[in-house]
């Protein structure tokens, strides 16, 4: 769905740097301290941007302010830059709409500007790629141009010409916080689909990238408490409706419920099954295991398993959403479930999810192509580069080694200089 990413003075970020992605798996590897974090973090602010309810303020401030987001290398900057290329065709598919609503691959440019010493302003831009060549109109193509709450929108408004009739207009809004606000996405400040169809079809597809970091599993997490039953169709970011979605996968998604059951057994010979445990109107789960005069409850479940019945809670969910990024998912897993997480993710790619992973494990890696990975690295400058490596660039090398232990071996870069 993203095929291309641009980042400049974002975190390890200096200089623009453009990257061309894959449609299914982006595998990110290199040193901690890289920067792989800070790529999956640009999608993260996106997602936090576009989501119902979020807030980039909260979200730049939990980052520590401005000065800490924007790159620090060499003279101070002012701008942060950001710019995402979806694919139109994947957009329409993951709103279910026959046809595309924009006239081409549209481009959401963002910046972020500093204001005073600490506070900073949005600007945006959604133009759409001309269907013929790679040229970006400056006029006709242009759905949104906001600066600091102001600005124009490529609205649907009754023709002035033809009574009865509607015909699409940039309308300008002059007045700075007259309806928007500038520290938020003007874009997820739309709502009308019938005043904004293709900025509402574009905001309804960005809303379905999914970005995690970090699931707290410990004796004490709330995951592991009983919760509140809800409507939600996709997995928080902190884990913590696990039991509605393994109940929803259930309920409307059988296929992929045994799906989820089949993999746990391998990872676990004794399972039997996943059971929904209601009390006082809220849920839970409990592992049924052969042998066992009673179920295990999720209180004793080890935190491997836990952390590995979240991911299934994302990879065999339908409704995952068409983007899912995840910052080493493999954390806290014994080896032997790692190819089982290769074969989730690239489940999920098979149903049109586009998959982003940061790893710094070989045996995972090993279950992917050399032309899955891209390889993070620091210049000279510490800021963030960003390579690839093909088969043509191994020669021999890449008939006898796999991608991980060619990495190991330090044949593709991403590892600390000798």
């Amino acid at each position: 769905m993203i095929k291309k990413i641009e980042l400049e003075n974002f975190f390890s970020f200096g200089e623009k740097q453009t990257l061309d992605l894959n449609s299914g798996v982006n595998i990110l590897v290199g040193i901690n301290g890289s920067g792989k974090s800070n790529f999956l973090k640009a999608i993260a602010f996106l997602a936090e941007g576009m989501r119902e309810g979020g807030s980039i303020q909260r979200l730049i401030n939990s980052w520590g302010g401005f000065d800490s987001v924007c790159n620090y290398s060499g003279e101070a900057k002012d701008i942060i830059r950001l710019s995402f290329e979806f694919d139109r065709e994947r957009i329409a598919q993951s709103i279910e709409r026959q046809e595309p609503e924009l006239v081409g691959d549209p481009i959401y440019e963002i910046e972020i500007q500093r204001v005073g010493s600490s506070d900073y302003a949005l600007k945006e831009r959604v133009s759409a790629k001309s269907i013929i060549g790679d040229y970006v109109s400056k006029s006709g193509f242009v759905y949104l141009e906001m600066d600091n709450g102001k600005g124009y929108l490529r609205e649907l408004i009754d023709d002035p010409v033809k009574p009865h009739s509607k015909v699409f207009s940039l309308v300008n809004y002059e007045q700075p916080g007259e309806l928007f606000n500038g520290r938020e996405l003007v874009l997820n400040q739309l709502n009308d689909p019938k005043r904004y169809p293709a900025l509402r079809a574009f905001k309804l597809a960005v809303q379905k990238l999914a970005a995690y970091n970090y699931f707290n599993t410990s004796f004490s997490s709330e995951i592991r408490r009983y919760q509140p039953d809800t409507i939600d169709v996709k997995l928080q970011t902190n884990g913590q409706n696990l039991f509605s979605i393994i109940q929803s996968i259930a309920r409307n998604a059988p296929t992929d419920f045994e799906k989820l059951e089949e993999t746990l057994k391998l990872v676990n010979p004794a399972f039997k099954n996943v059971r929904i445990d209601v009390q006082n109107g809220r849920l839970g789960i409990v592992l049924a295991e052969t042998s066992l005069t009673r179920t295990v409850p999720i209180e004793s479940i080890s935190d491997g398993t836990l952390q590995f019945l979240l991911l299934m809670a994302v990879f065999f969910n339908p409704a995952r959403g068409n983007v899912v990024c995840f910052d080493e998912p493999d954390k806290g897993l014994h080896p032997d479930m790692l190819r089982l997480v290769a074969e989730m993710m690239n489940y999920a790619v098979k149903s049109g999810t586009q998959v982003f992973v940061s790893t710094h494990n070989p045996l995972l890696l090993n279950s992917f192509e050399l032309d899955d990975l891209w390889l993070f690295e620091k210049d000279d400058q510490n800021q963030t580069v960003i390579r690839s490596k093909s088969e043509e660039d191994l020669g021999n090398w890449v008939d006898n080694f796999l991608p991980g232990d060619l990495w190991l071996k330090g044949l593709i870069g991403a590892r600390r200089r000798a």
